[in-house]
Order: structure tokens, then sequence, then C-alpha cells
């Protein structure tokens, strides 16, 4: 359908990239929001902090880590969702060079691909750990 609607170019492949990292950031971001300390918020409130002061020192703070995480989760998901995205409807990009490979016995190429894939998001994971890390001491 992304296909139909965007067409073969790069619209249609960050659509399904997005579609696929959307959820699980969303995901965690709602469960982050919804995990706020009621009492901290309470006291906020009684100090009279208005909403946009409570989002900025108390919202966004406590739930980054979990934002952070669901980033991590959607690394994996945007990761498959390129190479879906080219094995279907490309005629260049990794998935596109792994499809060609594979259907030509050209078991190095294909290889190429698949560490690259796999270093990449290895990559990103580690960044994003570190990052998670630097901003868990705000949870508690």
């Amino acid at each position: 359908m992304l296909i139909l609607w965007l067409g073969i170019g790069i619209k249609s492949k960050i659509a399904v990239v997005f579609l696929g990292c959307i959820f699980p950031i969303l995901v965690n971001t709602i469960t982050a929001m919804k995990t706020l300390d009621p009492l901290l918020l309470k006291c906020a409130k009684s100090f009279g902090a208005n909403d946009y002061q409570i989002f900025t020192t108390i919202a966004i703070p406590s739930s980054l880590p979990l934002i952070i995480s669901g980033m991590r989760l959607a690394v994996g998901r945007g990761l498959v969702g390129v190479v879906v995205g080219e094995l279907v409807a490309s005629t260049a990009g990794v998935g596109h060079m792994m499809s060609i490979a594979g259907a030509t016995f050209q078991t190095d190429k294909l290889f190429v691909g698949i560490v690259f894939l796999s270093a990449s998001g290895y990559l990103m994971t580690e960044l994003l750990k570190q990052l998670e890390k630097k901003f868990d001491n705000w949870r508690k």
C-alpha cells in the first residue's frame, strides 16, 4: 500500500521505517508519562508550578530514560524496515544488494550486507544505551 501511495522512491522507505519505529517509542513514552510520581506532581502544583514547568522540569527528565529505551527497541525495527523497504521496491541500497546477492549465490556480498546491518544496529544500540545510562539518574 505504501508503494502505491508514495511510489518507489525514498518516501515509501521512510514511511516503512517510520511506521516500524514510532510504536515502540510511543508506547514507552506513554508508559513513562503514566509512571510519573503523583506525589511529586502534587507537590509541584502546590508550589504553584504551571503545566509547562511541570512538563519541562518533572515529566521530561523522569521519563527520558524510558523514551530512550523505546528508541533502542525501535533501532532493530528500523533496520528491518530499511531492508524490507529496499527488498520490496528498490534499485539500490543494502537490502537490494542483499537480495541480488542471494539470488545470484554471491555469499560474500550477502554476508557483507548482514555484517553491515548487524554492526550498524549494534553501534546504534550501544550509543543509545550509553545515552540512557547518562540520563538514568534522572529517573530516581
